[in-house]
């Protein structure tokens, strides 16, 4: 499973004791900076994904046609 990451606050969110446990469940995508969700090509690859969304990441909006394009 891809597990996504996509928070400029990770550093106060995450421990490392947490991300151990993360870490085990799949392999971790880290993004830190915002950025257009269309430019982290992984997140639209196919298979099993979690995606865990700071919303100061994307300033609390992510387009319909994004998630779409999640699930597909």
């Amino acid at each position: 499973m891809k597990i996504f990451i996509l928070s400029p606050n990770f550093n106060l969110q995450f421990t490392p004791v947490l991300m151990n446990k993360i870490k085990k469940a799949g392999k971790v995508y880290l993004e830190k900076k915002p950025k257009s969700f269309m430019a982290i090509k992984q997140l639209f690859d196919k298979g099993e994904k979690v995606i865990a969304i700071d919303p100061d990441f994307c300033q609390w909006r992510v387009e319909d046609e994004v998630v779409a394009r999640f699930t597909d």
